[in-house]
């Protein structure tokens, strides 16, 4: 993209000397509609989080980047030979901002939930030497930290925590008949090595 030649794709140059292209007619049409949608959703609340508001504010300028991305390509490989962006190319923009929208929820929805803030707060504690190097749920609970109070409290976060590597897990007790097997957890090494660390500075 660095080399381009602006010209080469009928791009038109400002006073500055950028090159730009524009959108053809059906696809300025379609671009109308669909930033008319989006600033409805942004202005009406459509996003929870003004994480996600933000996220989606950005979406204004990444859409019509993805049609001259798409349309350049192409205009690369011969499927169009016009020169302004077409709808084609508008639509498949715009099908790839519904798709990244998804998974944008997805994430924000995950990170900013109570199960990943208990997470977090557990880690944090871990972080500060508060628990020994290996525990269980109930040793987790039983300090009663807010939001950590019983069982139900630290079975999700504490999972979550494994599934990010933080965590690993493994089953002690239950091997004789009525013995009760309970799940122990150890701390990534990065954390123990950092515990150790703050431990020699203090």
């Amino acid at each position: 993209m660095d080399t381009l030649d602006g010209g080469a794709v009928g791009a038109a140059t400002d006073d500055r000397g950028v090159s730009f292209l524009r959108f053809d007619n059906q696809a300025q049409e379609f671009f109308d509609g669909w930033r008319a949608d989006l600033e409805t959703s942004l202005l009406g609340g459509a996003f929870e989080h003004p994480a996600m508001q933000a996220h989606m504010s950005k979406y204004r300028s990444l859409m019509p980047s993805l049609a001259l991305l798409f349309h350049l390509m192409d205009r690369a490989n011969g499927t169009v030979t016009q020169d302004g962006v077409s709808q084609d190319a508008a639509q498949r923009a715009a099908a790839w901002c519904t798709f990244l929208e998804t998974h944008a929820r997805r994430i924000y929805g995950l990170a900013l939930s109570s199960e990943f803030a208990a997470a977090r707060s557990i880690l944090e504690h871990i972080r500060r030497n508060d628990m020994p190097p290996e525990f269980t749920a109930r040793d987790v609970y039983r300090k009663q930290w807010a939001g950590l109070r019983k069982p139900s409290d630290v079975a999700e976060p504490l999972r979550i925590l494994e599934d990010y590597g933080w965590l690993h897990s493994y089953t002690i007790g239950g091997k004789e008949e009525g013995g009760r097997r309970s799940i122990c957890y150890i701390p990534h090494p990065s954390l123990v090595v950092m515990n150790e660390s703050a431990a020699q500075a203090a």
